[in-house]
């Protein structure tokens, strides 16, 4: 999997190859109580921004692509990732839109995704890009 975090708000980018690019983080359900971790060491850090990010660029992909969209990874991601935001505006925005796209009123695509980080009003200037 690929992706650019931008320093001042996330930007979650999936180079798509004929390999499937999320197996190993499927394949291995020991992860996703790591991602819980961070997530919330990122909240407590205060830097809670790049939670919204990654919950609504696994939610695109869940969505749009049918990609991350295994029994337990949704699990954790409705239980307990989109618990991890302390701002309660954020989380219930979030949620709300976890809840649209679970009971099929909505397929939350990648171009919503770009809009809702996009809609932060910040401007980027660093980048870290990191394949895994």
């Amino acid at each position: 999997m690929s992706f650019i975090l931008f320093l001042t708000r996330p930007h979650f980018l999936c180079i798509r190859s004929d390999k499937k690019p999320f197996v190993d983080l499927l394949d291995s359900s020991h992860n996703y109580l790591r991602i819980s971790r961070i997530l919330k060491c990122l909240s407590e850090m205060g830097l809670e921004r790049l939670n919204a990010g990654f919950l609504l660029f696994v939610l695109a992909e869940q969505s749009e692509f049918g990609e991350l969209a295994t029994a337990g990874l949704t699990n954790s991601m409705d239980r307990w990732w989109a618990n991890c935001l302390r701002d309660e505006g954020t989380r219930r925005r979030i949620r709300s839109v976890i809840r649209q796209v679970r009971s099929g009123e909505l397929v939350y695509t990648r171009v919503m995704y770009e809009a809702d980080i996009g809609s932060s009003g910040t401007t980027t200037t660093t980048t870290t890009t990191t394949t895994l």
